[in-house]
């Protein structure tokens, strides 16, 4: 069943790809140079990459993996913290309403 989704939809993309490239072939070539002229444009002019993903190294990965072991270690603990607590609380409150029954 979802082959045949997928065919469909390939099917689909082909005709609308047939129907693009038969439509820029037979415009008029001053037309033509104008739409290859505002594509090649567009693709210089898109976003620009982040200049510190250049310059990212081993060491600072590394450096990003410790920091993310050790939030996990925090928030283990931190839940285990809450936890006892939370024993406690639960405790005191069965001692008070047994000691005021």
């Amino acid at each position: 069943m979802n082959l045949k989704i997928f065919q469909n939809l390939t099917k689909k993309i082909q005709k609308k790809r047939y129907k693009k490239q038969k439509f820029f072939n037979n415009l008029p070539p001053e037309v033509k140079k104008v739409v290859e002229m505002g594509i090649s444009m567009q693709r210089i002019s898109g976003p620009m990459p982040n200049p510190l993903l250049s310059k990212i190294n081993e060491k600072h990965i590394d450096k990003i993996l410790d920091i993310a072991q050790k939030e996990d270690e925090n928030s283990y603990k931190d839940a285990q913290s809450t936890k006892k607590y939370s024993l406690v609380y639960f405790i005191f409150i069965i001692l008070f309403v047994t000691f005021l029954i």
